[in-house]
């Protein structure tokens, strides 16, 4: 029965019954051609006449003219088909709408037209991602013949790709022309076209055609193409050589001959490739080992090492498992969970009905108020209580839902049953059947929108795992293996990524060699996410061998987007070392260094035999680096195996030829001296110089061991001097400006582009001519270009490894004003100056990272500073909240909290009062408030450094007490807890965060549960809200005191203790109350509707410690988020939206959601009972907050707010 309006897909052709065919298309033609000429352009393309209106038409750009078909691109295609002039006629319309420059196209020029590429773009619209296409090549060849063009022409065509093929988006234009019909037959008869294009011309070129012929020829037709793929398969690039795998896998035994060809008469690289690929193969791998073993080149030879280590593994390799069976499949839901899922689905679904069509009513009341063209929309169906009784008879079904073709408004359906699965326990089958006859499934493959949905479930109802899910849609029809790997898959948002991997193994198990395919097949498609394969494989226990083997060509290869995650998936691999260690010999210095690597992180002893007997063959010295880094790790020492004596001849032989281009703007005679430690001679700035080359060589500004250890014999003032010198040149070049006159003309150019539009009617400069507002707008405009960075140090970020060796505290606010001032423009370079600091051996500049992390406008950013302060913490083998604790500068003030200031023969004090402040004080005791000017008698010298120390005191302390106040805040939302030992050392005593830990009340607790608060005093000692001195017991547990952990009288108390002592407490920690809510919800809506001025919402969730939300379409944003760190948490506020650059309007508030922060920015929501009571009733209160500052709910909110 038709549910909710739902109908099936008519196939009866447009332009039956009453109205003809020609008369069908006509009136089709008309409507799509409306903009692009309208009647005239008509007659031109059935009749041939009036072809003057070719060079009338308006121009608009490729993508534009296609989208704006709609439903009459189906009619037009079918009438285009039958007659080769009409159709070449309108791609002569298309050609002179949409053909003009090169910007959008994929396909090259059928003499000098682009009305191919058009016209098939047009007919893949038409047919959307569900239907077969409309026309097919001998429709295009025979309208090409008007030209005199020929298939080989049109096939040439289709292979000269684009501009517009370098993009993701733009090679998978090729797999949807897969499907044309009469291609296949096209490819075979024209072989020795197709074989060129596969092994020759750019890269992206060779990767379309591979995608194109893999899509479209099955695995027969595939042989005779056998050699041009085994070509590319064993070819010098790796993405080439990608792109051709699964094509040799689908050739299977035909690929053999032409491997083993190439094995012996190519090139060593593609000796090398060709028997790798034959030695994965177990019936050929002994032809490839004796065949590596006895090649002529050193570099192929080391292929039989690797190829033994992989047999040694499958030796070791039991049987594969068996393939888990899907389970039984029930319907019915039960009578009153299907009346509760309907009573709550139906009216979310008619409550965003509604609101759609109110504001689709009033968009068309203002298009017509103003005399622009009206957009008909059709309006949402409303479902009512029929629709409830419906819904309950559905479910409690016990058959199977049957599959619908979605209506055009059905997709619409999915707001509402998002909202009724956030809130109610909705389980596996009632979703899938929901999902199933709401239409979720009968549109665009990569639509998805039941992605979050099934996470809900999966949330709520514990067992729901993805392997049960597509037995429920297998038997609903849907091809469920599909739907739910390309959700899995899917780049942003996807599903099942953060669940545990028994939900997720059984159905990776179940559908491996498909997956494996599927990945290879949709690596040019954008949406798929290449590296999901290996977060699936990694869920599996014991990983089939030949996955394994080719997880390894990927982790050890050259493709660097793919190496981490597949190592990461084969963590769990007992071969691992060995496999590793075997690639110390390859003939690849790329190879080398990934192994060296990779070892360093895996950390086995039993490499270090391989890793020494590597250090004394390698001569590459960015291999060298990371080799040392591995034996390092491993316990080595690095002074056994670098001899400085040597030092000199090392750096004179490197520098021989001079600097690289990358490095050419460093001065070696310009850089500061400096001196060996030990003897206190002066280092050769050759020895310098090739420091600074090797790192750049490196490509990254961490500093590998090689680095370190020449660092450490450094005399320190002076290194850090030469660290703060390369930091100082090496930001001057990144930031080097454009010459004055090219500044000028870009500021005259964008100044005069902008006085044409503004001395419109109604704009700023309405009655000026161009050139006065040109004239008024470039004083403006000439500063901005003036500081315009020429180009970029990013090719020698590698010096930034050298300052992170070498570098101390003067490194550190530099880089701090560099990020704050070009974090959104140069985010490459701000992202390396992070990484050096994460380096850097300054507790300020470890800070510095960790307040990236937690407060930063840049979610890439805090990402990226997350992550380093992990692998920084992970190194000192700390947590990073004891990193956090551990690294808080004193800003020069010892433990008594005092810094002396030597002026020579006399010395100022500066003591740190309670509240921070500096109390200073002179020889004889008199205060002063500020240090003077030396005398005569002083040490000018020493008396300049302590006046800069002071001066460095105050600031650092003013960065010290925002960034510790933030981060106990967020302690007391995490309620994390410290042993009374670590509290003592590290924040108690602390000469300044004891300071702001006297001013909050705290609670310990021992081991058999008994809890006491109490207060620090000024004099180290504790006490309790009665003023009695406290002992913290041995073992205690310590954490900041919360409403949630008092008794109300306790609360009372404190607060007066408090007051009575007049102290300030650090931020509001009694008193707000304790908030609870539903621990199964997905956020808290309290506050829905509670309307607010977008300013002051903007400054009061900033005071809160909130920053603005990622910024979607249109530079729309609808949140503000507050990121707990140590937790891996995001608390948002969400609201209607404001748009940048932003204007005061009234918006409302949503909800208060929680996110869990996963790995590539991607994000997993989170229930309330996921989330500690502490920081929920912390983050409600702000939202309070933030509501307050408005007249409150609003009932007509949805209305007043919309834009």
């Amino acid at each position: 029965m038709p549910l909710f309006g739902r109908t099936r897909r008519k196939n009866a052709a447009k332009g039956s019954g009453a109205q003809s065919a020609d008369d069908a298309l006509r009136d089709a033609l008309g409507r799509v051609l409306e903009p692009h000429g309208g009647d005239d352009a008509v007659r031109y393309v059935l009749t041939g006449e009036g072809a003057d209106v070719l060079a009338r038409l308006p121009r608009t750009s490729f993508h534009r003219f296609p989208h704006l078909a709609g439903s009459d691109a189906e009619q037009v295609c079918a009438g285009l088909a039958g007659d080769p002039g009409v159709l070449r006629r309108f791609g002569r319309v298309l050609d002179a709408v949409a053909g003009h420059g090169r910007w959008g196209f994929v396909l090259g020029e059928l003499g000098g037209e682009r009305w191919p590429e058009l016209v098939l773009w047009f007919a893949t619209e038409a047919a959307g991602t569900t239907r077969p296409l409309p026309l097919g090549f001998d429709d295009l060849v025979a309208a090409a013949a008007a030209d005199g063009r020929t298939r080989a022409d049109l096939l040439a065509c289709m292979f000269d790709v684009g501009d517009y093929a370098t993009y993701r988006s733009g090679r998978d234009w090729y797999v949807r022309l897969a499907p044309l019909p009469g291609l296949v037959d096209a490819l075979r008869e024209h072989e020795p076209l197709v074989q060129a294009a596969v092994t020759s011309g750019s890269v992206v070129r060779r990767e379309c055609v591979l995608a194109l012929l893999g899509s479209a020829v099955d695995d027969a037709g595939l042989v005779p193409f056998a050699p041009a793929t085994v070509a590319a398969a064993t070819g010098s690039s790796g993405q080439v050589r990608d792109a051709a795998r699964p094509l040799l896998v689908r050739l299977g035994d035909a690929a053999v001959e032409p491997l083993r060809e190439v094995a012996t008469g190519g090139n060593p690289e593609q000796r090398r490739n060709a028997l790798t690929l034959l030695g994965a193969r177990p019936d050929q791998r002994e032809w490839a080992v004796s065949t590596a073993a006895a090649d002529r080149a050193a570099s192929v030879r080391t292929v039989a090492a690797q190829l033994a280590a992989a047999a040694a593994a499958d030796d070791a390799d039991g049987q594969e498992e068996p393939l888990p069976d899907l389970p039984a499949v029930s319907w019915a839901v039960p009578a009153e969970d299907a009346q509760r899922i309907a009573e709550r689905v139906v009216p979310a679904i008619d409550a965003h009905a509604t609101s759609f069509n109110r504001h689709v009513a009033r968009m068309t009341e203002f298009q017509r108020s103003r005399g622009l063209p009206v957009r008909e929309q059709r309006p949402r169906p409303m479902l009512g209580r029929r629709g409830v009784t419906d819904l309950v008879g559905m479910l409690r079904s016990d058959d199977a839902p049957e599959v619908f073709e979605p209506a055009a408004t059905l997709h619409h359906f999915s707001a509402g049953l998002g909202t009724a699965a956030a809130s109610t326990d909705l389980g596996a089958v009632a979703a899938v059947k929901l999902m199933v006859f709401l239409g979720f499934f009968g549109g665009s493959r990569y639509r998805l929108e039941h992605g979050s949905v099934l996470a809900d479930v999966h949330r709520r109802t514990p067992g729901t795992d993805l392997l049960t899910v597509q037995a429920l849609l297998d038997a609903a029809g849907v091809d469920g293996r599909e739907v739910l790997w390309s959700a899995y898959a899917r780049r942003w948002s996807p599903l099942a990524r953060d669940w545990p991997d028994e939900d997720v193994a059984p159905f990776v198990r179940r559908n491996l060699d498909w997956i494996l395919a599927e990945t290879d097949r949709t690596r040019a498609v954008w949406e798929a996410d290449p590296a999901a394969v290996y977060s699936a494989v990694a869920t599996l226990e014991t990983p089939p061998r030949r996955v394994v083997e080719h997880f390894y060509a990927a982790a050890l290869g050259t493709r660097k987007t793919d190496r981490g995650p597949a190592q990461e998936a084969l963590a769990r691999d007992p071969g691992r070392t060995a496999r590793t260690v075997a690639a110390l010999s390859d003939g690849k210095s790329e190879v080398r260094l990934v192994a060296a690597q990779w070892l360093t992180r895996i950390a086995d002893p039993e490499s270090l035999p391989a890793l020494r007997a590597a250090w004394r063959t390698e001569r590459q010295d960015v291999v060298r680096g990371a080799l040392l880094d591995a034996l390092t790790a491993l316990g080595d020492d690095a002074a056994d195996h670098l001899d400085p004596a040597t030092t000199l001849r090392a750096a004179e032989k490197a520098l021989a030829k001079g600097l690289p281009a990358s490095v050419s703007w460093l001065d070696l005679d310009a850089l500061p001296e400096v001196t060996w430690a030990s003897s206190g001679d002066a280092v050769p700035r050759v020895v310098v110089g090739w420091l600074c080359v090797a790192a750049v060589k490196a490509r990254s500004p961490e500093p590998d061991a090689v680095l370190r250890y020449y660092a450490s014999l450094l005399e320190t003032d002076g290194r850090e001097r030469l660290a703060a010198h390369l930091l100082a040149a090496w930001m001057r070049e990144d930031l080097r400006p454009v010459p004055p006159h090219e500044a000028e003309q870009r500021a005259l150019q964008h100044a005069t582009s902008s006085a044409t539009w503004l001395t419109r009617p109604g704009q700023q400069y309405e009655g000026m001519t161009v050139e006065q507002a040109r004239d008024a707008l470039l004083p403006g405009l000439l500063p901005g270009y003036l500081r315009e960075p020429a180009g970029s140090a990013t090719a020698s970020k590698g010096v930034l490894a050298v300052v992170a060796a070498l570098g101390g505290r003067d490194v550190v606010a530099p880089s701090e004003r560099y990020l704050r001032e070009w974090y959104g423009q140069r985010a490459a370079q701000g992202k390396a100056l992070l990484a050096m600091l994460a380096w850097v051996d300054d507790r300020s500049a470890t800070q510095l990272v960790l307040s990236v992390g937690s407060r930063f406008r840049t979610k890439s950013f805090q990402d990226e500073a997350t992550r380093l302060a992990s692998e920084l913490a992970e190194r000192r083998g700390w947590t990073l909240d004891e990193l956090a604790d551990r690294t808080v500068p004193a800003a020069g003030f010892v433990a008594d909290g005092v810094l002396e200031l030597s002026y020579g023969p006399r010395t100022f004090t500066a003591r740190l009062r309670p509240d921070l402040t500096i109390d200073l004080r002179d020889p004889d005791g008199a205060a002063v408030r500020t240090l003077p000017t030396p005398r005569k008698t002083d040490d000018a010298e020493v008396a300049a450094a302590s006046r800069k120390a002071l001066t460095a005191a105050r600031k650092e302390l003013k960065a010290v007490e925002r960034l510790q106040r933030d981060r106990l805040y967020e302690a007391l939302c995490t309620q994390r807890s410290w042993s009374a030992e670590d509290w003592t050392e590290h924040l108690l005593q602390h000469s300044v965060v004891g300071a702001l830990v006297r001013r909050l009340v705290w609670v310990a607790t021992d081991d058999d549960g008994g809890a006491l608060t109490f207060r620090p005093l000024d004099d180290g000692t504790l006490t309790d809200a009665d003023d009695e001195p406290v002992d913290l017991p041995a073992g205690a547990r310590v954490r900041i005191a919360h409403d949630s952990l008092l008794a109300p009288d306790d609360v009372a108390r404190w607060t007066a203790h408090l007051a009575d002592y007049e102290v300030t407490p650090l931020f509001e920690q009694l008193g707000r109350g304790v908030h609870t809510a539903d621990p199964k919800a997905r956020g808290l809506g309290d506050f829905e509707g509670h309307v607010v001025g977008s300013y002051a919402l903007r400054s009061r969730a900033t005071r809160l410690g909130y920053g603005r939300g990622q910024t979607e379409d249109a530079g729309w944003f609808y949140g503000y988020d507050k990121r707990f760190q140590t937790l891996g948490i995001v608390a948002r506020v969400e609201f209607t939206g404001n748009f940048l650059p932003e204007e005061d309007r009234l918006v409302a508030l949503r909800a208060l959601t929680f996110h869990r922060l996963l790995p590539e920015g991607r994000e997993a929501d989170l229930t309330v009972g996921d989330v500690p009571a502490v920081l929920v009733s912390e983050c409600w209160n702000d939202a309070r907050t933030m509501a307050a500052d408005g007249p409150g709910f609003d009932p007509d909110w949805a209305k007043k707010t919309e834009y």
